[in-house]
């Protein structure tokens, strides 16, 4: 601006000059030119003077003012190099200070790198700390108790799903105070609770029975801390216990009832005649009964606690050797042991144990824990036996002297049936003559009748001697089976020919339902034929005329065995008779038949044959519609195959030689 001012300075003076020249030059023309041009000029050279004049007051004017304005200028570009000095002095500071900033933003960028890292950190921090909350958020969600949070002032903070349905909380009511807090059911003094564990920092519990739902629930309130360990509210856990209550009184009513049960064991025990003793594992006796503690006393027993704390196994071993032989105490202590050790969970012996004035003998039962239990290990009970083993003597003479008597029965129902027989039949005999006019007619009819009559009651009495025979036979272990494959068909033809003039007599049906191809069975023919004839022969005897009386045969396709049944429909047996109806001599008495000749050996007789060839012999009747007796021979005893023949023939002469 200075220079700008300076040059137009410059260009005023060459103005003025050149004005200078001008008016120099107009001069000197005016000076030649005057005497020519006075007249004309006069006028134009006054204008241009007046021009001139004004241009020259305004270059004046115009100088000045640069004059005043280059001094103006020179003043403010003083100001300004003195500015311009301070702005480079400053400028040097702003560069002093641009170095320092340089230094500084390196720092800062350290410092931005750092804390770029410590960042990145607290973002993985922060990502853990929300897995950290979300991971404790589901538990509290999963948890079925109901969890509150609140703050020293007792204003809720948090809470989970099962308090929002128990307490009726949501969102909205954070921040509000737990007395404004509805449950389900009244909780009394619960915010004194409170306020006393963030007081004292003592957790409380206290338990609630909600009523309208019988239901029971533990509160428990623990004080909720900082990071600091600085008390800042508390929290709150309702755990539905309802389970655990229902199981207490259970346990309780279960602990009356053991304890009734106890009491009434140890009456048990105690009532009990037998001596009662109750060993632990190691054979240590735990208590004992009041029989035994009587018997110690009857005893002049020292040991005011009769035996308990001391093992009873020593005790046996080294006391019963004055009253037991060896082989006793070694029974008896091999039993325990077996016991004890769960070999076996049930022994017993006999002993006799003789005090100086009587003998007496004694049955010691030695019984494993009923239940598994690891301090029971067995109940010793010892049973005074004198009456029974004076019974077992007396009996055991008795059975001697009854089978001494058995045998000289037998022995003399041989010998009599052997000298009845002779006689018997030849009375048989000559009644058959006489009925049958062998030597010629008979001057009556009636002697004709007598005969017949005479030769079928010997038959009927050599029948019934025979049985005689037989049983006694059998009683005494003297009947030889001859046993061989039997056809029952033929069995049957040979039997029902013995009953065919009593069925023609009577007007009885006879049927036999025996299939083709029976198999046959290995027994004795004569002792099946005898099972067959007493069987008929009852069913005839008790079923009236038109009746009707079927002998089947059949084999069960499961097992194997062969069963004869003789079935009719006569007057049946009384229910009462059924359980001594195989008794020998045990005779059926009924009013709707008129027939009761016999002994009562034809069952019996049956019974014992069919026990000789391990058959069974049920019987199932019915007054009024008949009797069904049935003999079931085992599969061993029926040849089913060719190839199972050997094996039949083989078990059966082997039982044949036993």
């Amino acid at each position: 601006v200075v220079e700008q001012a300076r040059t137009c300075l410059y260009v005023t003076k060459f103005v003025e000059d050149v004005l200078a020249s001008t008016r120099f030059a107009t001069e000197d023309y005016r000076n030649d030119h005057q005497d020519d041009e006075d007249a004309g000029a006069e006028g134009a050279d006054t204008a241009n003077d007046d021009q001139v004049r004004e241009l020259e007051h305004e270059l004046l004017a115009m100088r000045e003012h640069l004059q005043t304005m280059v001094k103006e200028l020179e003043t403010s570009n003083e100001e300004l190099q003195t500015l311009n000095e301070e702005l480079q002095s400053a400028n040097e500071e702003l560069q002093s200070t641009n170095e320092e900033l340089e230094t500084s933003n390196e720092e800062l960028q350290s410092t931005n790198e750092e804390l770029t890292t410590v960042n990145e950190e607290l973002v993985v921090k922060s990502d853990a700390l929300n897995e950290a909350i979300s991971f404790q958020t589901s538990i509290l969600e999963s948890v079925s108790s109901a969890v509150l949070v609140t703050d020293r002032r007792l204003r809720l903070q948090g809470f989970n799903a099962a308090a929002q349905r128990v307490f009726h909380v949501d969102d909205d009511s954070i921040g509000d105070s737990v007395a404004s807090i509805k449950a389900r059911f009244r909780v009394p003094y619960l915010q004194p609770l409170i306020e006393s564990v963030i007081a004292t920092g003592q957790p409380k519990a206290k338990n609630i029975r909600a009523m309208k739902d019988d239901r029971y629930f533990e509160l428990l309130i623990h004080p909720c801390r900082d990071g600091q360990q600085k008390i800042i509210g508390a929290v709150l856990t309702l755990n539905d216990v309802s389970k655990l209550a229902r199981a207490n009184t259970r346990l309780r009513e279960s602990r009356r009832e053991l304890a009734a049960a106890m009491e009434m064991q140890t009456a048990i025990l105690n009532g009990a005649p037998a001596m009662i003793a109750v060993l632990d594992k190691a054979g240590n006796i735990m208590s004992v009964n009041e029989a035994w503690r009587e018997f110690g006393r009857d005893n002049e027993s020292t040991d005011s606690a009769f035996g308990v704390g001391s093992n009873y196994l020593a005790v046996c071993e080294n006391g019963l050797g004055q009253r037991s032989d060896d082989a006793e105490i070694s029974d008896f202590s091999s039993k325990l042991r077996a016991v004890l050790s769960g070999e076996s969970h049930y022994e017993e012996c006999r002993y006799a144990c003789h005090s100086p004035t009587e003998q007496r003998w004694f049955k010691c039962i030695i019984k494993a824990a009923g239940q598994p239990s690891d301090k029971i290990g067995a109940l010793v009970m010892h049973i005074n036996i004198n009456k029974e083993v004076l019974l077992e003597q007396t009996m055991r003479e008795a059975r001697l002297l009854a089978e001494e008597a058995s045998l000289a029965k037998s022995k003399f129902l041989a010998n009599m049936s052997h000298e009845l027989r002779t006689p018997l039949n030849a009375v048989i005999g000559f009644g058959e003559m006489i009925g049958s006019e062998a030597f010629g007619k008979h001057s009556h009819p009636k002697y004709r009748e007598y005969g017949l009559d005479i030769s079928d009651a010997a038959e009927h009495l050599l029948r019934m001697i025979n049985h005689i025979l037989d049983l006694s036979k059998v009683e005494s272990g003297s009947l030889q089976l001859d046993e061989k494959p039997v056809d029952i068909a033929g069995c049957q033809r040979s039997v029902f020919k013995l009953f065919e003039r009593s069925v023609e007599e009577n007007h009885i049906t006879l049927k036999a339902e025996v299939p083709r191809h029976l198999p046959k069975l290995v027994a004795d023919k004569g002792a099946v034929e005898q099972i067959l004839t007493n069987l008929i022969g009852n069913a005839l005897k008790f079923t009236g005329k038109e009746g009707k009386v079927t002998l089947s045969a059949k084999v069960d396709r499961t097992t194997g065995s062969l069963t004869l049944q003789v079935a009719d429909n006569g007057v049946g047996i009384p229910e009462n008779e059924l359980a001594h109806i195989a008794e020998p001599f045990h005779q059926v008495r009924s009013t709707l038949t008129s027939d009761n000749s016999g002994v009562g050996l034809g069952l019996s007789l049956v019974s014992l044959l069919a026990r000789l060839h391990q058959a069974t012999v049920a019987i199932d009747s019915k007054i009024g519609k008949g009797t069904n007796v049935s003999v079931t021979f085992p599969a061993a005893r029926v040849i089913a195959a060719p190839e199972r023949r050997l094996t039949v023939r083989r078990s059966a002469g082997a039982k044949a030689a036993s």
